[in-house]
């Protein structure tokens, strides 16, 4: 986790008023990945094997613009890809751990 992490006005809004669906329609470089980060960091916490979904308009945008951002957001919470969490497939099944209460029919 990176130290001394300062959160912008937005940022913080979404941070304290947390729903149980959030909509963040922010401009480009407002910070929504790096409150993402925080959010999905509690969560993961909070509500071991819960599942939760990005959305946007097409896989490929998703896959190219949204999901890396989100990934260094997660990053500067301590959620590190392919050590705490996995995109496109499970843990590998030696790590023992267990599946989500309602897993995805496919990983892919």
């Amino acid at each position: 986790m990176e130290k001394n992490l300062v959160y912008n006005q937005a940022q913080l809004a979404a941070i304290l008023y947390q729903k149980k669906i959030n909509f963040w329609e922010w401009g480009r470089g407002t910070g929504k990945s790096t409150a993402l980060g925080r959010t999905m960091s509690n969560q993961t916490s909070n509500l071991p094997r819960g599942t939760g979904v990005l959305v946007g308009s097409t896989y490929t945008q998703i896959m190219t613009r949204t999901l890396p951002s989100t990934i260094r957001g997660m990053e500067m919470h301590g959620l590190h890809k392919d050590t705490h969490y996995f995109v496109g497939h499970k843990a590998p099944k030696s790590w023992g751990w267990p599946e989500p209460y309602e897993p995805p029919l496919d990983y892919n």
